[in-house]
């Protein structure tokens, strides 16, 4: 009933709303992903304890992810659920470490937590640094990620420990995101949500040491908690000190490490006026920006709930995976950044695309850092980019699609349509392999339209599009290219783009391996959800791997993309990504 009932399609519209994506998460995290942590309390010099909480504790071969949660967070917070059933899924290690006063039992000193508390992060890595021989990571959400990002700013001995962290939806700036608090729907809202368990604990405080602190039933607001509360615990002057001294914001310039910065537009705890600057930034930070999001939710629209909760661990994992040995890699990425930029057929191929979209993509084409090779559109529009290209003396090929998306097995209507992309100027052709008639057992309807869709292009470069993702079985994935290589495809492409699975790593080693063995020209284009230079790195590497290095040109090798390229542009120009949901 509940699949039922968050699986409607009125609800998944919601997505893209702030507040749903805050809130939704953590009614879905315990009904559908199960965890068993082991607990573990260390002790802190000053005669407190702060309880750790472990996934896979026993495994010290894998990497190791240290979570610092938000403020009232704890283990069983919906984010730490989910990050941490990925690592118990992938069998890493992860721990949660708790705040003081954040794991069921009231700390035993007059010394909770804040935003910009550091000693006990410091201790937290240091202690479980001596038992990780293995790499170690670290992610903050929240308030949690606002004291992790200081005490990686502080560059103590501890923070060299770390190979890379992620930190999420964080207050960057808290008198700003203080005052955001205190108004509007995030003050009727949010605020009694941790006023619900703060002012309790403050009363508990009170009873265990009368003598030290004193209650103040007046606060209703976050920044009367942080005037009246936390500069009775701590050494500020009042909560205007606490925010200056505490803001990650201020260093941030100062952090050595790889580091990645999530966070949405439509956070409502967070204004975006309290978002660091590039300026602000050391060259160790890739900071995304993304539409949607929330605070810390972060769900993507994928009708399975279990992977639409997974989505947000899983790039936090991928993160580390590409940088967890590099420090100083920006000069790595950007070479990548450069690389893929000579590599991409942009591409627009949506049902509302007209002459003036197609300009803009063409415009789009040509960037301060060089051009890509080829831009990939409706036949229609044809006319209208090779207008453009000509006006200002581009050398764009335009490439166009058929038999287009759905790999029918109407030969004449197939070739029809290429026969009228070549007429109208196209460059390029590519061509959808009837890759359900090969499902069924037959090769004879594909080997005979790509031979004849050859014959029309003549010169012109055409590419079969395979459809990998539905094809699925590795032998038709082989099938598919070998007879299209046979009959003379120039490229052999993955996907159209438009279906559930498109390019993937699985598809294209099979892919490239038998471009290898039939020995014949052929390139290869990996298209369909590649959105990151991060990505197409993998991609590269792959195929450096099978076919070497060399062999990677434009001539042999292409992206097909439509959003990649801002990232590539950003990564080119020092600039932070703000990425449409396409993320997910």
């Amino acid at each position: 009933m509940l699949k039922r009932i968050l699986t409607d399609q009125r609800l998944q519209s919601l997505s893209n709303n702030g507040h749903w994506q805050t809130i939704w998460p953590r009614y879905l995290t315990n009904h559908l992903l199960n965890l068993d942590y082991q607990r573990q309390r260390i002790y802190t010099p000053d005669g407190d304890f702060i309880d750790l909480d472990w996934v896979n504790s026993g495994v010290i071969d894998k990497p190791t992810v240290i979570l610092f949660h938000g403020m009232e967070g704890n283990s069983q917070s919906h984010y730490a659920r989910r990050i941490m059933y990925h690592l118990q899924t992938i069998g890493w290690r992860g721990c949660v470490a708790h705040a003081r006063g954040c794991s069921g039992e009231l700390n035993a000193t007059l010394s909770s937590y804040h935003a910009g508390l550091t000693s006990d992060i410091q201790l937290v890595v240091e202690t479980v640094k001596k038992i990780t021989p293995s790499q170690l990571f670290i992610v903050g959400i929240s308030l949690g990620g606002n004291a992790m990002l200081k005490f990686l700013g502080e560059n103590s001995p501890a923070s060299t420990m770390v190979n890379a962290a992620c930190a999420i939806s964080v207050p960057f700036d808290l008198e700003l995101t203080s005052e955001h608090m205190n108004n509007g729907l995030s003050k009727r809202l949010y605020t009694p949500y941790f006023m619900k368990s703060l002012l309790p604990k403050m009363k508990s405080y009170a009873e265990k040491f009368p003598q030290n602190f004193s209650l103040h039933p007046e606060v209703k607001t976050m920044h009367e908690f942080n005037e009246l509360y936390i500069t009775q615990m701590y050494s500020f002057k009042n909560a205007m000190e606490y925010y200056a001294q505490s803001s990650s914001i201020n260093f941030l310039k100062n952090i050595t490490i790889p580091t990645l910065l999530i966070q949405a537009i439509n956070d409502p705890m967070i204004p975006i006026s309290s978002l660091p600057k590039q300026k602000q930034l050391s060259p160790t930070i890739r900071f995304v920006k993304l539409n949607s999001g929330g605070h810390a939710g972060f769900v993507s629209n994928n009708r399975n709930l279990k992977k639409a909760l997974l989505k947000l661990p899983q790039i936090m994992v991928q993160y580390y995976r590409n940088y967890s040995n590099l420090r100083g890699n920006i000069m790595s990425l950007k070479s990548v950044a450069q690389q893929t930029l000579g590599l991409i057929d942009l591409t627009t191929l949506n049902d509302n695309d007209t002459n003036e979209i197609v300009v803009e993509l063409c415009k789009k084409a040509s960037t301060e850092f060089g051009s890509v090779p080829a831009i990939c559109i409706f036949r229609q529009f044809i006319p209208a980019a090779k207008e453009y290209f000509q006006q200002n003396k581009l050398n764009i090929k335009i490439a166009t699609v058929t038999n287009f998306p759905h790999g029918g097995t109407d030969l004449e209507l197939a070739l029809k349509e290429t026969q009228e992309a070549i007429n109208l100027g196209a460059d390029e052709v590519d061509i959808v392999f009837p890759y359900k008639a090969l499902m069924n057992g037959d090769t004879a309807i594909g080997a005979e339209m790509i031979k004849k869709a050859k014959q029309i292009c003549g010169n012109k470069t055409l590419k079969v599009i395979i459809e990998s993702g539905v094809l699925n079985d590795p032998k038709l994935i082989e099938q598919a290219s070998d007879i299209s290589i046979a009959n003379g495809a120039d490229f052999i492409k993955t996907s159209t783009g438009k279906v559930a699975v498109n390019a993937t790593l699985e598809a294209t080693e099979i892919m490239l391996n038998s471009i290898k063995k039939n020995n014949k020209p052929c390139g290869f284009k990996a298209a369909g959800g590649i959105r990151s230079v991060a990505e197409a790195k993998e991609y590269l590497e792959l195929t450096a791997r099978i076919m070497g290095k060399d062999w990677i040109n434009a001539n042999n090798f292409r992206f097909g993309a439509s959003s990649i390229l801002t990232d590539v542009l950003n990564i080119l120009n020092d600039r932070e990504s703000v990425i449409n949901n396409n993320l997910y």
